[in-house]
């Protein structure tokens, strides 16, 4: 979930082999950029942060959290702008 929001700027508008990803998440980052990328091309990224800031909020950083909320409203304006 952390990696999501961490990464969620270049999975919205990069291929998987052009997202740059430290080494701290090497072992699983195939699995895990596969996963966060396939929940953005579905149309699942508000569904996905509307859960992590609900369920998680009281245990990741509010500096995450304070992120996930950004996207959320970032993607709310698009949506106001689109009608």
């Amino acid at each position: 979930m952390q990696f999501f929001i961490e990464y969620y700027p270049q999975l919205k508008r990069l291929p998987i082999p052009d997202i740059t990803v430290s080494d701290h998440y090497f072992p699983e980052r195939q699995v895990r950029l596969t996963a966060a990328k396939k929940i953005v091309d579905s149309g699942l990224t508000e569904c996905a942060l509307c859960y992590i800031t609900e369920t998680f909020g009281d245990i990741f950083s509010g500096e995450l959290i304070d992120r996930a909320k950004s996207i959320l409203n970032e993607l709310e304006n698009k949506k106001g702008e689109t009608k």
